[in-house]
This record gives structure tokens, C-alpha cells and sequence, in this order.
């Protein structure tokens, strides 16, 4: 899982200034944006997240000459970055960067849907940016189609906001809040199938059936207790009387992550032929 953090732009390397002046806090609005650029993917290490980040620095860059143009950037992961600060001038919402900041995230959703991750990273900034005092609210204004000639943030983000927006009125979000990511839930997944290899490393392998046979190969450490308390009780829920493990509900938790064509009927049975291809119970 990510953590609930805003990694600084010292952290990630920014190069370039940081924003185009000075701008007032609180700020008054807050837009939600994507960057149409590609993806970096859930898993670890994640050094593709930064470079993702640095490629839109230059981006910003190139286009406007001073650095980073938005406030925020989420990956899929959940990784929240900061782009320019948020007392400096952005240039992401155009006749209203003084008085509002912008949350972008980092892929693009008008093919496709954002994670939970960041819909939760999202909602979990807003609480922030209200209460350390960067926004007077803590909800989306909006997408930046709505104040600007163009499909940003994406259909699929867009339809979004209503939830981030509920997210972020609600209780504070904390970081067992997160969903799990595919890392996670291929360390469950190989907990259940009970596969360790030599070296101490367990290789997890599923394959689901649809339109494009789409195929997950992971290789990751050894879980005896590595797993963190959310991935742990999680791990624990899916075992029913007898130990058993509950393929519906892992089914449903591991849905989220693979391809929107996908169903829970079709992940269930796929972990069942593969345990038992395996010949584990």
C-alpha cells in the first residue's frame, strides 16, 4: 500500500522553479485534472512513479517555462507528490491559477478508470489541504472540463469527483484505509496457493479468462511475517472454519485491479483451477 504522505518535491527531484509567483492561501478552488500521459504501473519498487513525475515536470517545463504546472500528482498506486508548492503559482486551470490549485492525476482517464487508491489519496489531500490550511474547502470544484475547453480529467475520473468529494466530508481518511495493492493482493493470493520457491521468494501466476487472456507473473519476498496488519487481517478474514479460503470474497478484493471486463466469477475460478493445478486445497 502506498503511504498517506506528500512526498516533497526534494524528494522526487524536481530540476526546474518552482511555480510562477507567489499565490494567496487558502485557495478558493480546487480542480481535478489528468495528464493523459502514461501510466506508471501498482507494483514495487516504484521508481517509474517518479519518473512519470519527472517527465511531467518536464513537460510543464517546455510548455510554460516554470517547472511543474500542477499542485498535486497521484499515481495509480497512490503516491501523492507535490508539484509546485502550494504558495506558488501553477499553471494547470487557465484564468484561475491564482486562486486555485490542482490535483492531477497521472495517466489517462478517459480510457480508463483511476484506481481506489487515488480516489482515496484524493479525498485524503482535500482533508489535508483544509486542514493545514492551503484550501477553504475540502472538496473538488470540479474537473477542468468544466471551466475550460477541453476533456480533462477524463470521463472516467470525472464521474469521480461526487465520490472523492464524499470521501473527503466524511471521516479522516488513515493510511489501513488504503486498498491493497496488486503487490498485496499477489502476496495474498500466493499465501492462499501456498507456492514458496527457493531463495525464499514465492512467484504467484494468474491467468483469467476473457476476451484478451490476460496474465498476472509476480515475483515477490517471502510473506511469513512480512505482511503488514491491514494485509494480515485481511489475509485472516479470507479463512473461514477449517482454514479455508473464501475464493469469492479474494475474488471480489482482487476484481478492482484487473481489466473493467473482468468478473469475480471469472478470478474465483481461475484461483480454484490453479490451486488446484497445483494440487493445493
Amino acid at each position: 500500500m502506498a503511504d498517506l504522505r506528500i512526498i516533497p518535491r526534494g524528494e522526487w527531484g524536481a530540476r526546474y522553479a518552482d511555480g510562477g509567483g507567489y499565490a494567496p492561501l487558502p485557495a478558493t478552488e480546487c480542480w481535478l485534472h489528468h495528464s493523459v500521459t502514461t501510466p506508471p504501473n501498482t507494483t514495487a519498487p516504484y521508481d517509474d512513479d517518479i519518473a512519470a513525475i519527472r517527465t511531467l515536470e518536464q513537460i510543464g517545463q517546455d510548455r510554460f517555462g516554470q517547472g511543474m504546472s500542477y499542485t498535486w500528482l497521484i499515481t495509480p498506486a497512490g503516491w501523492i507528490f507535490e508539484g509546485h508548492s502550494v504558495g506558488r503559482l501553477g499553471a494547470h486551470t487557465a484564468g484561475r491559477n491564482s486562486r486555485a490549485r490542482a490535483i492531477c492525476l497521472v495517466g489517462n482517464y478517459e480510457v480508463a478508470g483511476p484506481t481506489q487508491a487515488q480516489i482515496l489519496a484524493a479525498a485524503w489531500l482535500l482533508q489535508q489541504g483544509r486542514g493545514r490550511g492551503w484550501l477553504t474547502a475540502a472538496r473538488l470544484n470540479g474537473g477542468h472540463r468544466d471551466v475550460s475547453s477541453t476533456a480533462c480529467p477524463g470521463r472516467y475520473a470525472y464521474a469521480r469527483i461526487g465520490e472523492i468529494n464524499q470521501l473527503a466530508a466524511g471521516p479522516p481518511i488513515e493510511e489501513d484505509d488504503m486498498p491493497l495493492t496488486r503487490e498485496d493482493l499477489l502476496a495474498i493470493a500466493t499465501a492462499v496457493w501456498g507456492t514458496q520457491f527457493p531463495g525464499g521468494h514465492a512467484q504467484a501466476h494468474l491467468t483469467v479468462a476473457n476476451s484478451n487472456t490476460w496474465e498476472i507473473k509476480a515475483q515477490i519476498g517471502a510473506l511469513e511475517g512480512a505482511l503488514p496488519k491491514p494485509q494480515a487481517e485481511l489475509l485472516a478474514a479470507f479463512r473461514g472454519e477449517g482454514e479455508e479460503i473464501n475464493l469469492a470474497e479474494l475474488a471480489a478484493a482482487l476484481v478492482p485491479l484487473l481489466p473493467p471486463d473482468v468478473t469475480p466469477e471469472q478470478v474465483a475460478k481461475a484461483i480454484a483451477d490453479e490451486r488446484a493445478r497445483r494440487g493445493t486445497q
